[in-house]
C-alpha cells in the first residue's frame, strides 16, 4: 500500500512571519505542525484547544527526522532548546502579541518520547483552515537541505493556485522575512547565497520527481529593487500542452476557411498563419469572429469583412 502523504497546514501569518529558524529548527517545526493537523485538525478535534496549551508528543523517529537519519539525542535537545528561545511576534487589526512557538519541550527517556506544548496564542493560526492557510507537503520539505528553499517551498504553494501563480518582494522585504535584514545588504551576494541555492535545489526535486512545484525569478526592470517570482507546476505543463492542441486545432480551422474565401492570395494565408504560429493565444478569438462574420454576412461580403477584421483587430494584414 502507498504510504500516505502527510500534508502540513500552515498559516499564512507563519509562514510570512519574521523568523530565522536553522535547518534542524524548522525541521522541529514541521513535525509539530504535521502532528497538529493530523491530531486536531483532520479529526476537527478543536474545541478544547481554544482555551488551552497543546501538549504534542513526538516519538525519535520522527524527530530523527529533523536531525537527517542520526539518532543523535543531543543534536534533539540543542534544537528544541533554540526553538524554545524563539520568539514569534503577530499582528493584525484587532491585536497585537508576541510568544514562544513552543512554551516548553521535554523528553520522557523511560518511554522514549518528546513532549512540547505550543501556546494557545497561536493555536488559532494553526488549526484555522480557511482561505488564508496555506497547505504543503511535509515529506516534500523535509527533503530540501537550505532553510532558504523551505522558505520558498512555502512561498510558491502560498501563490501557486492564484490565477496568475506570480508574487513579487523588494529585495529589503525579502531579506526582513528570511530573517537576514542585517545579512547580504548586496544584491550579488543575497543571489549567490540565498536565492540560486532554493532556485537550483528546488528545480532539482522537482526534476528528479520529488516536488511537483518551482520557482523562476528576474529583477523588475521598470520597478527597482522589486524581484518577481513565478512558480512551475507540474499541472501547468500539462494544461499548456492541452492549450498548444486546442489553439493548433483553432488555427487549422482559421486557415482551412481563409482557403475558401482567399483561394487566389496565398500569400494573405501564409502570412495569418504565420501570426497565429507567433502568437497562437489569439487562434480561438479569431476563430469565433470569423465563423460569426461567415454567418452574419452574404458570402460575397465575407473576403473583405474578414480581411479588414483580421487587420484592425489583430494587426494582419
Amino acid at each position: 500500500m502507498e504510504k500516505r502523504k502527510l500534508m502540513l497546514a500552515q498559516d499564512n501569518a507563519i509562514t510570512k512571519a519574521r523568523y530565522k529558524f536553522d535547518l534542524i529548527e524548522k525541521r522541529c517545526v514541521y513535525q509539530i505542525l504535521g502532528a497538529i493537523r493530523r491530531d486536531y485538525v483532520e479529526t476537527n478535534n478543536r474545541d478544547r484547544m481554544h482555551f488551552e496549551n497543546l501538549i504534542i508528543r513526538l516519538t525519535p523517529d520522527q524527530l530523527d527526522k529533523c536531525i537527517e537519519g542520526e539518532r543523535n539525542r543531543r543534536k534533539v535537545y540543542q534544537s528544541l532548546k533554540k526553538l524554545n528561545a524563539k520568539q514569534l511576534e503577530f499582528e493584525n487589526a484587532k491585536e497585537w502579541y508576541v510568544c514562544h512557538f513552543i512554551n516548553y519541550a521535554r523528553h520522557d527517556r523511560k518511554t522514549d518520547t518528546y513532549e512540547v506544548e505550543v501556546s494557545k496564542l497561536i493555536l488559532p493560526y494553526l488549526v484555522d483552515l480557511v482561505d488564508h492557510f496555506t497547505t504543503f507537503d511535509l515529506s516534500v520539505a523535509l527533503t530540501f537541505s537550505s532553510r532558504y528553499t523551505q522558505r520558498f517551498y512555502e512561498f510558491c504553494c502560498m501563490y501557486r493556485n492564484t490565477q496568475q501563480a506570480y508574487f513579487f518582494m523588494s529585495f529589503d522585504e525579502l531579506r526582513v522575512t528570511l530573517g537576514l535584514k542585517d545579512q547580504y545588504n548586496r544584491f550579488f551576494n543575497f543571489k549567490k547565497r540565498v536565492l540560486d541555492v532554493a532556485e537550483n535545489e528546488m528545480k532539482q526535486s522537482y526534476e528528479d520527481g520529488v516536488a511537483d512545484i518551482y520557482f523562476t525569478w528576474k529583477e523588475n526592470k521598470k520597478i527597482p529593487g522589486r524581484i518577481d517570482f513565478y512558480v512551475h507546476q507540474k499541472r501547468d505543463e500539462r494544461q499548456a500542452q492541452i492549450e498548444y492542441d486546442l489553439a493548433t486545432q483553432a488555427t487549422g480551422q482559421i486557415i482551412s476557411t481563409l482557403k475558401i474565401f482567399f483561394p487566389r492570395d496565398k500569400k494573405f494565408v501564409k502570412r495569418v498563419q504565420t501570426a497565429l504560429m507567433i502568437n497562437p493565444q489569439t487562434a480561438f478569438e479569431i476563430r469565433d469572429k470569423i465563423q460569426k462574420k461567415v454567418l452574419d454576412y452574404p458570402k460575397r461580403d465575407i473576403p473583405k469583412i474578414l480581411r479588414y477584421v483580421l487587420q484592425e483587430d489583430f494587426g494582419m494584414k
